[in-house]
């Protein structure tokens, strides 16, 4: 993957706008998402992460990256 890519989807009522970057060319990492600004937090998600479900018939934008494992949080 390169350092970005982008695509706009229609989803159960709403549009979601999908920014993915890549900044430093990882196959591998953590990742950061953000729905429209926010931070999505997966503490309490065993599968991962899961975006809202707006069905507003809104644009909504979600920006992930992958970052690289800081292992001192590991520990």
């Amino acid at each position: 993957m390169g350092e970005k890519a982008e695509v706009t989807r229609h989803f159960r009522g709403a549009d979601y706008h999908v920014i993915i970057e890549n900044p430093d060319h990882l196959e591998k990492g953590v990742l950061e998402i953000k729905t429209d600004g926010a931070v999505c937090d997966m503490s309490d998600k065993a599968d991962g992460f899961v975006l809202p479900d707006f069905k507003d018939g809104k644009m909504h934008e979600v920006h992930v990256i992958l970052r690289k494992i800081d292992k001192k949080r590991l520990v």
